[in-house]
This record gives structure tokens, C-alpha cells and sequence, in this order.
């Protein structure tokens, strides 16, 4: 734990000193007297593999800390991902990475679990274990070490990381999460030797926990009823501003659409809507414990909600006076309406996000996209209408089948949407291109990936068929995406490539500026592998790496509806 007074020194000399301070309103630490009967209880670390902005900003990491905390057994506590200059100062220090609450030390607590929101944060993983002191290799570590889990979107993946994880938590985790705190607490666990401990929590009566060195076989877990979930309302106030400064309400789980590349789509099945008094009522008690000025409705598809108008109308009159924003995330085309999107401009004018996902229909048809060119002229009409000013249409290039009359119908799809605006003063529309990565448990996941040359042709098609100044031209970079994609669908064995990428200086790989593709290329071919291997389609009838984790949808279903695909 590092001495008050040589921390407040460290402090004044680095950026942003507040985010590695704690003690923010609504955290809370169980002090060192609640450790009177050791055996019997159980300290958790929950770890964000980036910085105090974005992690601070994730919705599951905030539900997940106060649900462990309201256990009496648990004391749950926060890390981030320091910036470079803290790194480097804790480094001279020879200070391990320690926990905000206590102060204490990350390696000192019983197990430490990572949120895996992003491929590219696993070398920020490796990086997190090194400067917390804790070896890197689950074989490697000792009696005294603690248990290293993770879960989020890409631990239905969890065999790139196999090597460094002990466990890995699939699905839903409130439930799980919590199961999983009482397990670690039991005296009878405590005193197992560790691989009897990796044992004993493969063999727990539930889904949902995977043990790498074990290759066990497990079913997602999800919550059948969310009427039932009680998620706490509370939110940590940061120092700092971060990512997204404002109340998330989550409003539905699942979607109905099944496009077959999004692998939300598919492993958070089925759909589950939250009742309207829920979430109006978690709106009233978030607002008094945050002070945020805007709401956040989250859902994969939130106008799919059965009552959204009647949801947003509500929180409008509580809340227009007090001028509370109301926002959506993508909207649906078909779901748009003039009331809605008048409703949710009552406070502030936003932006608009349509995905069309693909230039022209018969993509969208491959890629299962319902939304018809028609549908998107009429919703950005509706928007524009409605007083919109600012809309925004999102794309993925690369997909399976694309062709470049479907890249060329992006920027024709664009002027269209000028042309029948050209009246509308102040107007501008962003065109925002992402590049396909195939993800585990979708149809898509067997499918071929654009190398970044072809990627780089396609985003510079785009450039030079956009001609007006309205429009604006965001794109990924290529390398990124390319590397994401052999981190997301590899076994085990691209453990090896993580770990010499991380020993090449790879690290916060998610942000461009710090993003090396020369050494992760420097990796593969350290570890004997081609990146060209990595992006071919693969063969649908061999096994696949994650085919130990169940989902609700058949492995049959998704060869299925690849094959629907007619590529």
C-alpha cells in the first residue's frame, strides 16, 4: 500500500490526478476491520483493461460493483488502466497497481476480474497483471496468487486469454456474479490447494463459469425474467469527466432481428423488455443518487421496446422542466416516428444514428439486414422534419459478399439524402464506416475478412465519391480491425502472439495513437503465424475453439443461416 504523502507527491506530477484518487461519492469501501474474520469472507478486485474514462463509463462494471457489495461476505473494489505517466511513476516507486478504495495492492486480494468489452484491451490485460505484480500465466502463479477471472462480450470467446485466465464468467453476470462471491467465501473453498479450487468451481450446479485448464463444457447464463432483477440504481460520480457523463436506464435485453454478423444479437437472446413502472422508477431513484442531466435508454434496439413512446412521453413530463435529455441509441428505421424523435429533441437537439449497416439491398438481404433504402430516405425525412439537424448513418465495410457497386451506393446513398434536403439550413450528415470482424457464436463467424489493403481501397472509394461539404467521413483503421479479427475468433494457441505482442511494447491497442501494427505483425511472425492464414473463411463442419460455450442458439441454427447467405 503506498505511503499517503508519496502518493499526493506522485499525484501533482501526473495528468488528471483525480482518477486514481477514489473516495468519489457513492463508492464504497469496506475498511480493514470488516477483515476480522478472514475465513469467512471474500475481497474482489474488478478491473477495467483501460483508463478511469472509459471503464468508469460502463454500465456492467457499475451494476456489478454494488450488487458484490451488498453481499455481507464481499468487499468489492475498482482498478483502471493508469496513463502512461503513472505507469512509469509507479514503475520508479516499484509500487504495484492498487485497488481505489482501499489502496491495497491488486495481487493481495482473493480473485481479480476483468471486463472484456474489446479484443484490442488484451494486451492491456497482460500489461494490468505485470504492473499489479501477479505473473502473467495462470500455471505460473502460486498459492498466494489471486484467482484472475473475466467476462463480458468477448469472454464468449475465452480461449485467446486461456493461458492467463483462471476463469471465465459467460453471460449475464448479476446472478453469476454473485454465485460466484459466495463460492469464493466459503471456508471449505478457502482451504483447497488452488487447482482443487478450479475444480470445485466447475463442478457448481449452475452455467455460466468456464475454466480454461479444465476446457469444461458450460451453457451461458442469462436471466430468464428481468422483472425479477432488482439492479441497484446508484451510480459512482467521478472526479473527472468521462466517457459518458449521464444516467443509462437499460430498457430490454435481446433483439428480434438476428442480423448475422452482430454477435449481440445472438448471445444475448431471448428478448426480455423491462416493465415501464421499473424503469421509470429507476429513473426517479438514479436521478437523486447522480444528479445527471440526460437519460440514457439502453437496448440493442430500443425502439423495439413495446412501449417507447409511451416510455419517453412519460420521462418528458417528469422531467422536460428540470430540462433532463432524454436520448436513444441506433434507432430502427421502420420504428421511427415523428412523435418520438420529437419527444426525445424536447430538451436538446441531438444527433440521429441510422444503421443501414449496407449500401444496397441485396447486402443488406445477405447480411440480414430489414431495412429497405425506402425505409431509410423516409426515416431521415421524419428526423429532419422533426427538427433534426444532425444525422448519422453507420455502415461496415468488408462484409460477406460486398462488392463495390455495394461501397459506391454509400456515398450515392448520402447525396440522396442531400438532395432531398438542400433546403434544410445548417444540416450536416456523418457517414460512420466501421470494417467487419467475424465474432464467435453469429453465422458470420466462419466468413473471410478483408485484408487492411483491401479495406484502405474500399474506405478511399468512399472518399472520393463524397463530394459535398455537408458531409463528413468517419472510418476505423484498417490494421486495428484486421488484428481484432484474428484475436476474435483464435484458440488458445494465439495466446502465445497476446503475449509477444505485450513483450513488443503492444498495449492500448483500442486507441489509435497508440496502436503498433508493425509489432503485432512482428508477433505472428515470432510465433510462426501468417495474418493471412487468420482472415480466410473457415471450413463450417470442423470444430470451432469456443464450441464449449453454449448459447441459446444451435450451432446448427447459425451454419444455417450462413449458408442462407448464399455466399
Amino acid at each position: 500500500m503506498p505511503d499517503t504523502q508519496e502518493l499526493k507527491k506522485v499525484l501533482r506530477a501526473v495528468r488528471n490526478p483525480a482518477q486514481y484518487i477514489g473516495q468519489e461519492e457513492n463508492s464504497i469501501y469496506k475498511a480493514d476491520a470488516w477483515l476480522d474474520e478472514p475465513s469467512r469472507n471474500v475481497r474482489v478486485c474488478l478491473c477495467y483493461p483501460d483508463k478511469y474514462e472509459v471503464g468508469m463509463s460502463n454500465l456492467g462494471l457499475n451494476i456489478l460493483y454494488f450488487r458484490g457489495n451488498a453481499l455481507p461476505e464481499a468487499a468489492v473494489e475498482r482498478a483502471f488502466l493508469p496513463e502512461d505517466d503513472m505507469l512509469a511513476a509507479l514503475q520508479k516507486k516499484d509500487w504495484p497497481l492498487f485497488a481505489l478504495e482501499s489502496r491495497r495492492p491488486v495481487k493481495d486480494f482473493d480473485a481479480v476480474g476483468f471486463t472484456l468489452q474489446h479484443e484490442l484491451t488484451y494486451t492491456n490485460v497482460l500489461l494490468f497483471l505485470d504492473r499489479a505484480q501477479i505473473p502473467l500465466l495462470a500455471k505460473e502463479r502460486g498459492e498466494n496468487d489471486p484467482l484472475i477471472f473475466a467476462g463480458g462480450p468477448c469472454a464468449f470467446n475465452p480461449e485467446p486469454l486461456a493461458d492467463f485466465l483462471d476463469v471465465a464468467l459467460i453471460g449475464e453476470g448479476e446472478e453469476l456474479f454473485e454465485d460466484f462471491l459466495r463460492a469464493l467465501a466459503e471456508p471449505s473453498f478457502k482451504k483447497l490447494p488452488r487447482s482443487a479450487k478450479l475444480e470445485y468451481l466447475a463442478a457448481l450446479p449452475r452455467d455460466g463459469i468456464y475454466i480454461p485448464a479444465l476446457r469444461n463444457k458450460t451453457a451461458k447464463n442469462y436471466i430468464k425474467d428481468l422483472r425479477r432483477l432488482n439492479n441497484p440504481v446508484k451510480t459512482i460520480i467521478p472526479y473527472i469527466d468521462t466517457v459518458h457523463n449521464r444516467l443509462v436506464l437499460e430498457i430490454m435485453r435481446g433483439c428480434l432481428h438476428g442480423c448475422r454478423f452482430c454477435q449481440a444479437g445472438f448471445t444475448w437472446r431471448p428478448l426480455r423488455p423491462r416493465s415501464l413502472e421499473d424503469i421509470l422508477r429507476d429513473a426517479e431513484s438514479g436521478l437523486l443518487e447522480s444528479g445527471y442531466a440526460e437519460i440514457s435508454l439502453l437496448s440493442l434496439t430500443a425502439t423495439d421496446y413495446p412501449q417507447i413512446e409511451a416510455l419517453v412521453c412519460a420521462l418528458n413530463q417528469k422531467y422536460v422542466e428540470r430540462k433532463i435529455n432524454i436520448s436513444l441509441p441506433s434507432l430502427r428505421t421502420e420504428s421511427i416516428s415523428a412523435k418520438l424523435l420529437s419527444e426525445t429533441q424536447k430538451v436538446r437537439r441531438s444527433t440521429v444514428t441510422i444503421a443501414p449497416e449496407a449500401g444496397t439491398q441485396c447486402l443488406r438481404d445477405i447480411i440480414h439486414k430489414e431495412m429497405t433504402e425506402e425505409n431509410i430516405l423516409q426515416a431521415a425525412r421524419i428526423a429532419i422534419d422533426s427538427g433534426i439537424r444532425s444525422l448519422k448513418l453507420y455502415f461496415i465495410l468488408g462484409l460477406p459478399g460486398e462488392t463495390d457497386a455495394d461501397v459506391l451506393a454509400i456515398p450515392a446513398l448520402a447525396e440522396k439524402i442531400l438532395d432531398a434536403n438542400r433546403q434544410t439550413k445548417n444540416f450536416t450528415l456523418t457517414i460512420s464506416v466501421s470494417n467487419f470482424v467475424p465474432k464467435a457464436h453469429t453465422p458470420f463467424q466462419w466468413a473471410a475478412v478483408n485484408p487492411p489493403e483491401e479495406i484502405k481501397r474500399k474506405q478511399n472509394l468512399i472518399k472520393q465519391n463524397l463530394h459535398s461539404r455537408r458531409v463528413q467521413f468517419r472510418y476505423h483503421q484498417a490494421e486495428s480491425s484486421a488484428i481484432e479479427a484474428v484475436l476474435s475468433r483464435s484458440g488458445r494457441e494465439i495466446g502465445a502472439v497476446i503475449l509477444a505482442a505485450y513483450r513488443l511494447g503492444c498495449r492500448y491497442d483500442a486507441w489509435q495513437e497508440h496502436f503498433r501494427y508493425d509489432r503485432w505483425l512482428q508477433a505472428l511472425a515470432q510465433c510462426a503465424c501468417k495474418l493471412e492464414d487468420f482472415l480466410q473463411a473457415m471450413d463450417v463442419d470442423k470444430e470451432l475453439p469456443w464450441d464449449n460455450i453454449h448459447t441459446l442458439v444451435p450451432k446448427s441454427y447459425l451454419r444455417k443461416e450462413y449458408k442462407a447467405a448464399g455466399l
